[in-house]
């Protein structure tokens, strides 16, 4: 009886620890108008001028950069949006996202061509175990990658990104039910976004203001572009949730405990 208890406390600690991380991450992004405006237009730059390497690079990397303060800013305590100083350190921090994200997505890039591979010999029967494999890969690679970049925040190394069994004994502070219900939050929101970004941006052609001659002439384009706004505003909020959250569910408390107490030890 005492174990049901224990267990129903347990869940219900679990529980609302979910939704207040999931609250607070979903909200930020609203908290400041300024700071969000500008975020749309380093986004805005990177999807409209794709094609403009030499554009994109230097803005995405301080883009970059700044989604690495927010998980900084949000480790220390802070409830608001950091500042756009020193850029020699965002550079310094955009280069290392971009660094560590590359090599994340090494596993996905390669069971991503042995797939392809295999489908081109024999497309009925490998389209959707291709499509299962690569889900599982990023899903495994996503449980070290989502602790391990916040890792590299908090360590103030690029190598804090790859320290797994520390990563591994983070996730145990937290708790490993927690952890993947925090995983399989993140991934429906950033996914689940995407495919309504999809639906929506293919709807507006039918609503679209515009003279409806024009849209018919070449309606490609139209919902092309209704595409890429309504991805330059999604994937601004996506971003700024995403470094958020990611900030929330470090076990920073954990730490400072074990600190705290190998301090008086």
């Amino acid at each position: 009886m005492r174990l049901k208890l224990k267990m129903k406390i347990y869940l219900m600690v679990i529980k609302m620890n979910i939704k207040e991380i999931a609250a607070d991450s979903l909200r930020f992004p609203f908290t400041n108008w300024k700071k969000l405006l500008i975020l749309l237009i380093l986004v805005s730059f990177t999807v409209f001028m794709g094609q403009f390497i030499l554009i994109i690079i230097p803005i995405s990397i301080i883009l970059n950069g700044y989604l690495i303060r927010i998980i900084e800013s949000t480790l220390e305590g802070s409830d608001e949006f950091p500042a756009f100083s020193d850029l020699k350190k965002l550079i310094i921090d955009g280069i290392k996202f971009i660094i560590v994200s590359t090599i994340y997505g090494i596993p996905l890039l390669v069971v991503s061509v042995i797939a392809w591979g295999f489908l081109t010999l024999d497309p009925n029967s490998m389209n959707y175990a291709s499509f299962i494999i690569s889900l599982i890969v990023g899903f495994i690679v996503n449980i070290i990658f989502l602790m391990g970049l916040t890792n590299m925040v908090y360590e103030k190394t690029i190598f804090g990104a790859f320290q797994f069994k520390r990563i591994i004994n983070l996730i145990n502070n937290v708790g490993w039910k927690k952890y993947l219900i925090y995983l399989l939050f993140f991934t429906l929101m950033v996914e689940g976004v995407d495919l309504i970004t999809l639906v929506l941006s293919s709807m507006v052609i039918f609503i679209s203001p515009l003279d409806i001659a024009l849209v018919w002439e070449n309606p490609i384009s139209y919902s092309f572009l209704a595409y890429l706004i309504f991805n330059g505003i999604i994937s601004t909020y996506i971003l700024i949730f995403g470094s958020r959250f990611r900030g929330l569910i470090y076990p920073i408390k954990s730490l400072k405990s074990e600190n705290e107490t190998n301090t008086e030890a």
